[in-house]
């Protein structure tokens, strides 16, 4: 339920043009008096995701750059499904965040 309503509000902001919060470390919300009392949970999301219908994009870069984003993938199996999804999230973490 809750990561449906992060999703949905993400969602809406994306829409609506506006830029994704700047993600902050949860101590600046803890200590912050007007959440004193609450319940923190994390929950995970992913708004590149979001964006809607994927589009095809052929990139051209240096054969070195490549390879060093194809060791920084194998090295990391978990953090990116492929090379597309790796520029994906990439692009929106400077794109998103204004």
């Amino acid at each position: 339920m809750a990561k449906e309503a992060i999703e949905g509000h993400i969602e809406v902001l994306l829409e609506e043009g506006h830029a994704l919060p700047e993600a902050q470390d949860s101590d600046v919300h803890i200590q912050n008096p007007e959440y004193a009392g609450g319940i923190w949970y994390f929950v995970d999301t992913n708004p590149v995701a979001l964006l809607g219908k994927t589009a095809r994009y052929n990139l051209t870069l240096p054969e070195q750059l490549v390879n060093l984003v194809d060791q920084y993938l194998d090295t990391h199996p978990t953090a990116y499904r492929s090379r597309s999804d790796f520029f994906a999230h990439l692009a929106a973490d400077h794109l998103l965040q204004r």
